[in-house]
């Protein structure tokens, strides 16, 4: 009980620490530079994907044992596409850090398959020698050879961070991959700007049933946040084509006044 008492103490300790961060801007820029004061580069920040980066080797041997909340839209959308192609998907996940997923899904399947990132120019550098994956630093360079084609583009999280998050979700619905998967995305008719505030530690890899070994780190991160209007995201689907097949309310991943979550499953119509 006592044990009990404390960790919700701490918790509530946190939460208070986190809040004090929290803050609306009226455009991106505002929001970068306040964040930058704090954290360079933002999510390209050095110290935080060496943390990162540290996290995912430290705990290589857990990770394919390792079950988080966008893993369902992404299990569904690849059982669908077995189903209807008898084959495994060639994916590209934005914001897939060090391709955790592939590591998950290869042990699932106990088959070896094609699912690449595009991620910061920081990670793919640490990224480099590793050969489960390949890494690109934008979507372009995914596809510079032009008869590269993914079947699924899946993205977790990760849309909410771009300085033009639409453009972002245009390229991707353009690319025509059969199915389109977003998780964790931050939605809200406000479209707000905010500084999202979180500790370091909770970067990475970071499912409580499992204990990593990592050291616990109470060093702030802060980056820029934009809420998402979920109807644009709709009316870009349409205009590429694609039919919205499933959604789920989604438990995190909401960030700032009148925001809420969902994972999205898009298909394109032939």
């Amino acid at each position: 009980m006592i044990n009990f008492s404390i960790n919700l103490f701490n918790a509530l300790l946190d939460k208070i620490i986190l809040l004090r961060y929290k803050k609306k801007f009226k455009n991106y820029q505002s929001a970068k530079e306040y964040c930058e004061k704090h954290t360079n580069k933002s999510y390209d920040n050095e110290e935080l994907n060496n943390f990162r980066f540290e996290k995912f080797k430290n705990n290589k041997d857990l990770i394919p044992y390792t079950f988080n909340n966008s893993l369902f839209a992404l299990l569904e959308s690849v059982s669908l596409f077995l189903n209807n192609n008898k084959e495994f998907p060639k994916i590209l996940d934005i914001g897939g850090m060090f391709a955790e997923n592939k590591l998950y899904l290869e042990k699932l399947f106990n088959l070896n398959f094609t699912y690449d990132v595009v991620e910061t120019k920081n990670i793919c550098e640490l990224a480099k020698d590793l050969d489960h994956s390949n890494f690109y630093e934008n979507i372009k360079k995914a596809y510079l050879n032009p008869k590269k084609h993914y079947d699924l583009i899946f993205s977790s999280g990760s849309i909410q961070y771009f300085e033009k998050p639409y453009d972002i979700i245009n390229e991707i619905f353009s690319k025509r991959a059969d199915y389109v998967v977003f998780t964790r995305t931050n939605f809200s008719d406000d479209e707000g700007i905010y500084a999202a505030a979180s500790f370091l530690a909770g970067h990475g890899s970071s499912e409580g049933h499992l204990k990593y070994k990592i050291n616990s780190n109470k060093k702030i991160v802060l980056v820029p946040n934009t809420q998402i209007k979920e109807d644009k995201m709709l009316n870009i689907a349409n205009n590429n084509n694609y039919k919205l097949l499933r959604y789920f309310n989604g438990i995190t991943g909401n960030h700032g006044n009148n925001s809420y979550t969902k994972d999205l499953i898009f298909k394109l119509q032939n």
